[in-house]
């Protein structure tokens, strides 16, 4: 027995080359002499639709960048807050390259800001320190 209706062999005007239509015998309460003569449905086939994954996008490092501008060295942390936005901009433009860059320098800038907070933060203390016990 032939699945397909034999009007839907060829593909029509709006179908594209989706290929025939099965023919399927559902019950229907508009025909009670159903199974006998069944009512025929021509269902189209249902195109298949891919997405690519995009390229994963570069981080920002925005919060680290906040961190270390409050607390650590506010003109370094400036610089890497403003590298972050572009990086967050040039991700939002697709431009990864740029924004791999950017992404780059921010985390560098955070990582000295960090690195020359807690020197001086070292070298607060060694001097209260010495303050304290020499003048005592």
């Amino acid at each position: 027995m032939n699945n397909y209706a034999p009007s839907e062999e060829k593909p029509g005007p709006g179908m594209h080359g989706a290929g025939p239509m099965p023919v399927i015998n559902s019950p229907s309460p508009y025909n009670p002499g159903y199974p006998h003569g069944g009512h025929h449905i021509a269902m189209p086939h249902q195109p298949t639709v891919l997405l690519a994954p995009i390229q994963a996008q570069e981080k920002d490092y925005l919060g680290y960048s906040i961190f270390t501008m409050l607390c650590c060295c506010l003109p370094i942390g400036i610089a890497a807050l403003i590298y972050s936005v572009h990086t967050r901009d040039a991700n939002h433009r697709g431009d990864f390259i740029v924004a791999h860059q950017n992404s780059r320098t921010a985390l560098t800038l955070n990582n000295v800001a960090l690195g020359l907070g807690i020197f001086i933060a070292i070298a607060w203390i060694a001097y209260v320190i010495s303050v304290i016990v020499l003048y005592r």
